[in-house]
């Protein structure tokens, strides 16, 4: 984004949810971008593997995706909301996370958030102006003009089917795990 289209580090956020905290921890660490913002992020796969299926069945996964390494090379601020009430990835996932971070960072733990279903509004909308609000992120933006290509902008087919369509997988696993 900032070389081919010259956007300045300055208008980036990075986002990540679950499994997709991964990428968004890595580019991160390696870029340098306005803020990072996690929602329900791991540790490393082993160690969700191990929350829902115990530590010896956790030793048959290849240890990818390990976040809790790769934290402390993160350059900027740092949002990180987990519900309390998580049964896939466990809230303790986030704290040490939080623990780890070199940067400012902001943990919020809300009670009755599970994996997939919140209050957009006060549980993450509220929160994230907040944190914009605070670190005064896009106080320094520089204008640009990306022009990026039609087909990103229409929606795939598969976000246009109804929601519980597409999020079998997630309570496949939810009715499966432990706790």
């Amino acid at each position: 984004m900032t070389n081919h289209l010259k956007i300045s580090p300055n208008n980036i956020i990075v986002f990540g949810r679950s499994l997709g905290t991964a990428p968004s921890i890595y580019l991160s660490s390696q870029c340098k971008i306005s803020a990072l913002i996690l929602i329900s992020p791991l540790l490393s796969i082993r160690h969700v593997v191990k929350d829902l299926l115990g530590k010896l069945i956790s030793y048959c996964f290849k240890n990818i995706f390990q976040n809790i390494d790769m934290i402390d090379q993160v350059t900027c601020p740092i949002l990180i909301i987990h519900g309390q009430n998580d049964v896939l990835i466990k809230y303790y996932h986030s704290t040490e996370l939080y623990n780890k971070a070199k940067v400012p960072c902001e943990l919020i733990l809300p009670e009755n958030m599970d994996h997939n279903e919140f209050d957009f509004f006060q549980e993450f909308s509220e929160p994230l102006l907040d944190f914009i609000s605070r670190n005064a992120i896009f106080s320094n933006t520089e204008a640009c003009s990306a022009n990026f290509p039609k087909e990103l902008s229409e929606v795939p087919e598969i976000f246009k089917r109804p929601y519980k369509q597409w999020n079998f997988l997630t309570k496949l696993l939810k009715k499966f795990s432990i706790g």
